[in-house]
């Protein structure tokens, strides 16, 4: 029994969504199997078609890697600001706390008690806010920093995916078979858009 061909059902969502124009070409220059470049199709049942499928890989890899080179610098940005609000959050419940303010209730009480008050309070809200930031907005998303993980390691696969796809393709497909790649291609393809859907 011969092998299934491999999918590329999230390879065409990511081109559907970043690089329509390569999936417009990619179904010109194979108009009997356009039904594989359908959004939603799993497209690996039958196969006369594993050029399209490596050409379609290689296109989406690179979207998928820009995807990941505009987004990771994003989060890069969003999780130092998390940390600088926790860290000012924590500084601040540190000195509303601090028995400095015991010296100053010396001559002023009451206005000590109160700056004290109130830095702790702006200290605490501080270090919850931070917290809150650093949750990503989707529900069922982990930290920013895990979807930074995971666009970094996939930025690094798509790279090392194309490595391998492109020279492949570029031979036109001689040597031994990449189909493997092509289905590790659409793993990465998922992780980037689904990693990008929680942001």
């Amino acid at each position: 029994m011969a092998d299934a061909p491999p999918p590329i059902n999230e390879i065409v969502a990511l081109l559907s969504k970043h690089s329509p124009g390569a999936l417009q070409k990619l179904g010109e220059k194979y108009p009997e199997s356009a039904a594989l470049l359908r959004v939603g199709e799993i497209a690996g049942k039958t196969d006369k078609q594993t050029q399209l499928r490596a050409e379609a890989a290689l296109v989406a890899l690179q979207a998928g890697i820009g995807v990941c080179e505009r987004r990771i610098p994003e989060l890069r940005k969003k999780i130092r600001g998390e940390s600088k609000l926790q860290f000012i959050g924590q500084l601040l419940t540190i000195i509303g706390g601090a028995s400095i303010f015991g010296l100053l209730a010396l001559d002023n009480p009451k206005g000590a008690k109160y700056v004290a008050a109130i830095l702790t309070l702006l200290g605490a809200v501080s270090s919850l806010t931070a917290q809150q930031m650093g949750k990503a907005l989707h529900a069922a998303a982990g930290s920013l920093f895990d979807i930074y993980r995971t666009l970094v390691e996939c930025h690094l696969s798509a790279r090392q995916l194309l490595t391998e796809i492109e020279p492949w393709v570029k031979s036109n497909f001689a040597g031994s078979s990449k189909a493997d790649l092509i289905t590790k291609a659409n793993e990465v393809c998922f992780r980037i858009t689904q990693a990008e859907s929680e942001v």
